[in-house]
């Protein structure tokens, strides 16, 4: 009898252990989205002009971009939601199969996510989504795009790490 009840407190453990990292990552991706969410609120009341940070290397100014990556215009609103909803649940798919032991391999889609559904906030709730940081004469972005940038480049980096450790 033994042997069978240390083999369900191991699984009980595992279970827990999955469940918590599961729920860690769900808050942090939450919070990331508030993040966004908030700055955007901010970056719509104080913004209206633009302001200088960092002459002429960085401004915040408030942008309505109803188009897609970069302000490039785009008229299939229903094509951009149904693509974030594609990239919203194939992330979901990798938070599942995703080694959970491994931090590092769980931050980029994590990333990616929160940006994905910050942006696709906007789009719903407002039909544009709010852009305010720019850098030099790049064109405005918001920080949802800098999760979505930021995940992507981890991703490639942690995964390109990974697989040349873990053949």
């Amino acid at each position: 009898m033994e042997p069978l009840n240390n083999t369900l407190s191991t699984a009980f453990r595992f279970r827990n252990c999955v469940i918590q990292r599961f729920l860690m990552m769900a808050l942090s991706t939450i919070f990331l989205v508030m993040l966004d969410q908030a700055g955007k609120i901010l970056a719509q009341k104080y913004f209206t002009y633009p302001v200088a940070v960092i002459r002429p290397f960085l401004s915040f100014s408030y942008v309505e971009n109803k188009g897609i990556l970069f302000g490039l215009p785009f008229t299939g609103m229903p094509l951009l939601i149904v693509n974030a909803l594609a990239v919203i649940a194939l992330l979901i798919l990798i938070f599942k199969y995703v080694n959970t032991k491994n931090r590092a391999t769980i931050i980029p889609p994590m990333m990616i996510l929160a940006g994905s559904v910050g942006n696709l906030i906007d789009r719903l709730m407002l039909g544009y989504v709010r852009d305010f940081i720019k850098i030099g004469s790049w064109p405005v972005f918001n920080f949802a795009d800098i999760l979505i940038t930021v995940g992507c480049l981890l991703s490639i980096v942690f995964y390109q790490i990974i697989f040349r450790t873990y053949p």
